[in-house]
């Protein structure tokens, strides 16, 4: 019996263990044979219920993004999640659902020198161990995805990828979304903070499309 038990569980773990392994060997491939630039935005979407009620309130699938950056020959995507933190590109891509994300770049009419991307870099590590800030207020005391994208290329690139939106502009008419913003806010629903969706950054005209599966 506990040989029947002990084979069992070896079969369970191969079958966890080897679809991932081959998963990421597919990821990794493909991004061996991609070329990314530091500052690249990655954007993708998961199903947690934060990010359900954010597709709901941005009418868009895109309820994720990070910035990539090259270190010692392997790309990482600097992230806020709780809490804010660099994960290599080829797990940020096997984490999203069914593995499909999109790249953008910022278009040749707006370009980076080297030392803008180092420096984003730089401070973006800097806000690694921040809390992720579930309120989505925009004092940068706790950071969220959209948040942390959106700084680095405004305090350091000074490129502002988008506009702003009062709280009030996203369809919170989801019961989802009202359910999230009672738990979190009460009463006092702040409707004229100033966000950003990781979909509004996506939609700028000042990026284009580099790589997508």
């Amino acid at each position: 019996m506990k040989k029947v038990i002990g084979v069992t569980l070896v079969l369970i773990i191969l079958g966890i263990v080897v679809p991932k392994i081959m998963v990421i060997g597919k990821i990794k491939k493909h991004i061996s044979k991609t070329e990314y630039h530091d500052s690249d935005i990655i954007f993708q979407a998961s199903n947690s219920r934060q990010c359900e009620a954010v597709k709901m309130a941005t009418h868009s699938d895109i309820s994720h993004c990070g910035l990539l950056f090259q270190e010692e020959g392997r790309w990482y995507v600097l992230e806020a999640v709780e809490p804010v933190q660099v994960i290599s590109l080829s797990e940020f891509i096997r984490r999203g659902t069914g593995q499909h994300y999109k790249i953008k770049r910022l278009k040749d009419s707006y370009p980076l020198s080297n030392d803008v991307k180092k420096a984003m870099t730089t401070l973006g590590k800097k806000w690694i161990g921040k809390h992720y800030d579930i309120y989505f207020n925009w004092s940068g005391e706790e950071l969220y995805c959209s948040e942390l994208v959106w700084k680095l290329y405004s305090q350091i690139a000074h490129i502002d990828l988008c506009a702003l939106r009062p709280l009030k502009e996203y369809d919170l008419k989801d019961n989802l979304v009202g359910e999230m913003m009672h738990e979190r806010y009460g009463s006092k629903i702040p409707y004229n903070e100033k966000m950003v969706a990781p979909s509004d950054i996506f939609a700028s005209d000042k990026l284009e499309l580099v790589d997508e599966k």
